[in-house]
Formats: C-alpha cells, structure tokens, sequence
C-alpha cells in the first residue's frame, strides 16, 4: 500500500485492513457530473496550465476510474509529478459523493500559490456539499488537524455555514455573514492548523497575513501594503460579482499589527495602520467573497474597535490538548514512523499522552522529532558515511530522553 493511501485510510503500520468489493452498476448510474480537485503539493514547482490541456492530460490518465471526496491522487503533468485531493464528486443521478469519470464529467482544479489554471470556467463552491457539521473531529481530522472534538461546531454554524445559503435568498432575508473571527490560545496549539482547514472546507483562495511583514520605515507603505491584502478579493468582486470565489485572509500574530490605539503616542504607524484596517473590514460589510481570521495568543492586546460586530467579532480560545487529543496528535506524528517501521512496539502512546499533560500540539511534534533525531544519532557509526538510516528505530529510551530535554527547554511552546 502506498504512502499516499496510508495517508488517506488514517493507517498505522501493522495494522488490520479489511476490504470489502464495490458492485459497480451500470452506467449512467454511476457516472460523475462533477469533479473538483485541489492541489496539495507540486514539489514546490509552479505550474501553469490552461484549462482544456490539463482536462485532457487527466481523462487520458484517469478515465473510467472511480473517484470519491477526500481520494488522494498522483497526477502527472508535462513532467510535474502534482498531489492532488478530490474536493467533491458528483453523480449524474443520485446523491453520492463517489463515481465514475467520464469525457463528460465537469472537471474543476482549484488554484494555489504554485498550481494556476487558465481559461477555466468559475465554479463556486462555498462549502463542500457533504460536510458533515454534526462530526467536525472527523472531518478535521481528514484534513491532517488533531486534538479537537466538536468544540467547532459552534463556530461553523455562526461562520461557515451561512456561506452557503445563496446570495440572492441571503439579500431577501437580510442576512449578513458574520465577517471573521479571532483564534486565541497559548503558543503552538494549531490556531494557524485550524484557519488553513477551514480555508480548505470552503475551498477558499487562502492569503495568510504574517503582522511583522506589514510594517515599513517609509510613509505610507505599512498602510499601502494592508490595503494590498484585499485587492485580489476587489478584483474577484468587480470581476464576477456573486460568483466571486471566497476569499480567506488569515492575520497570523492580529496583535502584532493590530494593538489598542494611543497606547503609544510616538508610535502613530501602528495607529496608522490599525485605521487602514478597520476602513478596509467597513468597506466590506455588506460583501460576502471575504472571510477574516485572525490567531494570536494575547487578545487583550488587539484593539478593541476591531472586535465590534461586523468586524472579528467572534471569538474563540484554542487550549491545550486534553489527553484524548494529545494522544490523537501523537498519532498523526508517528504515523509516518511507524509506516517506515521506524517505531520500536515498545513505544506507548497511551501512556505519553497521560505523560504530556500541558504539551502543546507543536511541543508534541517536537517531542517525536527529537526522539527520532535521537534515534538516529545511535544508529550512526564510527564512519557517518556508513550509516544505514534505514536502521534507525526510535525507542522508549528515545522519547524518554527527548521528554526530558523539551522539560529541561520549557518545552517549544
């Protein structure tokens, strides 16, 4: 079984798969509508391609094969080996979210900062059509975020969900979306994780915001570049109106950018800024192809006017993980380890998610890297040129040490 499938089925090594056929009926029953399928990684080379060569690439590869939501892929590409995640499937007849492809069937492939598709007709696809918001952990979990139970849903029925009632019904009734919401916690608990994935849920063109990037010596620029973060999502609005694709802009650090007014009076940039960003969230009141994350761990710090209605008006503490969702996150981190056999049996997770009470997400995630940097530094000779990497196996002595060493640092968090 591949890498890729052992990502996709959630798989560790060694364990018991059981296997079940599926009775294909006869066409046209199964044939797809529809297939969108986003972009997970293109070994970080840019493509760019138009719309009718790359459909014809994949039906030559893939025809008559049978695809589903959340199906992880290889698609080869004029040399390009591209990851790709099926993002929704839709039958011809039926409800499904599986079928066959055909020269028929509607392909859409959502762009990305390396992946740009030209000549492609515009499929707006606010929310996935199978979301299942009564299990968030399930579908979190599909999109490689740990730790959570249903703890979103609110957040979701308030922010997301909206979105998808239709622009025209939405105006009838006067409802207005609820313009972004801040994620504040500790340090290291997935705050960014979490406004990727919901970035991804509402196949959404991502922007993250990093507050130190927005600030500059020269007049005028730190506000030029805040007023730069909405052009693209302008430009959509101008362009195609209420079937503007939606835009999610995440402001990594808010308080970096974004502190009380006049708690610095010779500091007027900051202040400066802050107005820039409250006349361009104003500006989008009534709009609806914007969506506002911010992440920071000192919430006191953020002006209090940009948190009024209309604005990031919802609020939601991100914590450390309980046991159950340590031991959920130490699952996702060794999984690779454990496929390569790279995982000692003498490893308890049990046991290190009751040991690593108040470890963040990334304490954790450090904490089996270390183990395995450990690992591999014992598996190293006299002559590093004859190391056999393949031997290195990471033990309890291993994570033991490593546990011991993230203590003795204040853990990464």
């Amino acid at each position: 079984m591949g890498s890729e499938a052992d990502d996709f089925l959630d798989l560790l090594y060694g364990e018991v798969v059981r296997l079940k056929s599926f009775p294909i009926p006869p066409p046209p029953d199964l044939e797809l509508s529809t297939l969108g399928l986003e972009v997970e990684d293109t070994g970080k080379r840019p493509i760019t391609a138009s719309h009718p060569h790359i459909t014809k690439d994949f039906l030559q590869q893939f025809k008559g094969q049978i695809f589903c939501k959340e199906q992880l892929l290889f698609f080869e590409h004029r040399g390009a080996r591209v990851h790709m995640r099926v993002s929704f499937a839709t039958q011809k007849a039926g409800n499904a979210c599986r079928g066959k492809l055909v020269k028929q069937t509607e392909i859409h492939f959502f762009e990305s900062d390396l992946f740009k598709v030209s000549d492609q007709k515009e499929v707006k696809m606010i929310l996935r059509r199978d979301l299942n918001i009564h299990d968030l952990a399930a579908e979190m979990k599909s999109l490689g975020v740990g730790g959570f139970g249903n703890e979103l849903k609110d957040v979701f029925s308030m922010l997301v969900v909206p979105r998808f009632i239709p622009q025209e019904y939405a105006r009838e009734v006067r409802c207005k979306y609820k313009q972004g919401i801040i994620f504040h916690g500790p340090p290291g608990t997935g705050k960014t994780l979490i406004a990727r994935a919901i970035s991804k849920i509402v196949n959404g063109k991502l922007q993250i915001v990093r507050g130190p990037e927005i600030f500059s010596n020269f007049m005028g620029s730190s506000e030029a570049k805040i007023r730069a973060v909405f052009n693209s999502a302008i430009n959509d609005l101008i362009e195609k109106g209420d079937k503007s694709p939606l835009h999610v802009i995440v402001f990594d650090e808010l308080d970096s950018i974004a502190r009380e007014k006049g708690i610095n009076p010779s500091d007027t940039t900051a202040d400066r800024v802050v107005n820039q960003l409250l006349t361009m969230i104003d500006g989008y009141s009534e709009l609806s192809n914007v969506l506002l994350v911010g992440t920071t761990n000192q919430l006191e710090l953020i002006d209090k006017a940009l948190m009024r209605p209309g604005r990031f008006e919802l609020h939601m503490e991100i914590g450390l993980p309980n046991e159950a969702g340590r031991k959920e996150i130490l699952r996702i981190n060794v999984k690779r380890l454990q496929w390569k056999g790279a995982l000692s049996s003498s490893v308890n997770l049990d046991e290190l998610a009751k040991e690593t009470k108040g470890f963040s997400g990334a304490a954790l995630a450090a904490l089996i890297q270390t183990a395995f940097f450990l690992a591999v530094t014992r598996a190293v000779p006299e002559n590093i040129a004859d190391t056999v990497w393949a031997d290195a196996k990471v033990e309890q002595e291993d994570i033991d040490r490593a546990f011991g060493k993230l203590k003795l640092t204040g853990r990464t968090d």
